[in-house]
């Protein structure tokens, strides 16, 4: 584990991750300067993205996705994994998060959107 993930696995422990710090490790995937969103309607192609990573990387697909959910209020936040509930889209990262075993189902890591 680095010691920038190590830091960054720390704060989320205490709450969300900056915006800016989560761009700078996990770098989502951007087209014409502007993050990569995926729906229902094109999560064929999140999935075919986030697996062609973890194939170049030796990784699981899942270490790259990302949820983006509406929170109360104004807020949005990035939350790891696929999720369900109240998702806005979601996004795929270069950089995985976890380390691919079981260990990950603990892994929560929340960055504000």
């Amino acid at each position: 584990m680095s010691k920038e993930y190590a830091e960054i696995l720390s704060i989320a422990e205490k709450g969300a991750i900056t915006e800016k710090k989560f761009e700078d490790y996990f770098k989502p995937i951007v087209k014409d300067e502007q993050e990569l969103q995926f729906t229902r309607g094109n999560w064929d192609k999140l999935l075919d993205l986030t697996q062609e990573l973890a194939d170049k990387q030796g990784t699981q697909s899942y270490q790259h996705m990302w949820a983006v959910v509406d929170a109360d209020g104004d807020s949005m936040f990035y939350l790891n994994g696929r999720h369900v509930c109240n998702v806005v889209h979601h996004v795929v990262c270069e950089v995985p998060w976890g380390n691919g075993t079981n260990d990950d189902l603990s892994v929560h890591i929340e960055a504000e959107y």
